[in-house]
């Protein structure tokens, strides 16, 4: 099959969050996935959305991501992850939560703006997400290909 000009989009978010619930301890290893994809043909470019602690980033999440940047050439796109204090229903202890803002519709605004500009003839998407539906459909019907990556489980 030939894809034409491929961009692959990544939402590690999705990912990360199957991971622990499917697969718990077990990571991906971005560059053997890459290079899986590109056997089938030429990425031309991967956007990778993940989020990110606003204020205080950890080490070894910003080192990963520049990993990513500068050996396998990927736009970093990072959205705010909050902190929300909540309180246990059970015993009314505080607790702090994690809120992902913003990495859904950082990827559905790439690949629309790639999409209506000519940018790909081909999107692989690295999701689980159904959200992106509408998008994907959208693109089939401007006459380009979609193809998915994930665990079945997370489909």
């Amino acid at each position: 099959m030939q894809r034409g000009k491929t961009v692959m989009f990544i939402d590690n978010s999705n990912i990360f969050q199957n991971l622990r619930c499917i697969k718990p301890g077990y990571r991906i290893d971005y560059k053997r996935l890459h290079e899986k994809i590109e056997k089938t043909g030429e990425i031309w470019d991967t956007y990778f959305f993940a989020a990110e602690r606003d204020g205080s980033p950890r080490d070894t999440q910003s080192a990963f991501f520049d990993v990513l940047r500068k050996e396998l050439g990927y736009n970093i796109v990072l959205a705010s992850l909050k902190v929300k204090t909540i309180s246990c229903r059970g015993c009314g202890e505080p607790h702090e939560i994690y809120l992902e803002k913003g990495v859904d519709m950082g990827l559905a605004s790439k690949f629309l703006t790639l999409l209506y500009n000519g940018g790909f003839d081909t999107a692989i998407m690295v999701t689980g997400d159904g959200d992106y539906a509408e998008i994907a459909r959208e693109a089939r019907r401007m006459g380009r290909k979609i193809q998915i990556v994930s665990f079945r489980d997370s489909l």
